[in-house]
């Protein structure tokens, strides 16, 4: 372990925090995007298909991003 670094079980239990808080803060974003894509989206199968993907990707990405951002600024 290098200088500044947290020990093993720190570091655990940070991560836990920050995965906790990216589930909630997806599931937040993924709601409000399926809203939109119900409301906006036309009725035609294959919008509906892109729409279901767009929900989808908005789970992941906004997941990984929170999980990153909290790891830098959750407290140590």
């Amino acid at each position: 372990m290098r200088w500044g670094e947290l020990c093993p079980d720190c570091l655990a239990e940070r991560e836990g925090r920050a995965r906790k808080l990216a589930s909630r803060i997806s599931l937040a974003a993924t709601v409000l995007m399926g809203l939109y894509v119900a409301i906006r989206v036309p009725a035609a199968p294959l919008a509906r298909l892109y729409g279901a993907i767009a929900v989808l990707a908005t789970y992941i990405i906004v997941r990984r991003i929170v999980t990153r951002v909290a790891m830098e600024y959750l407290r140590k």
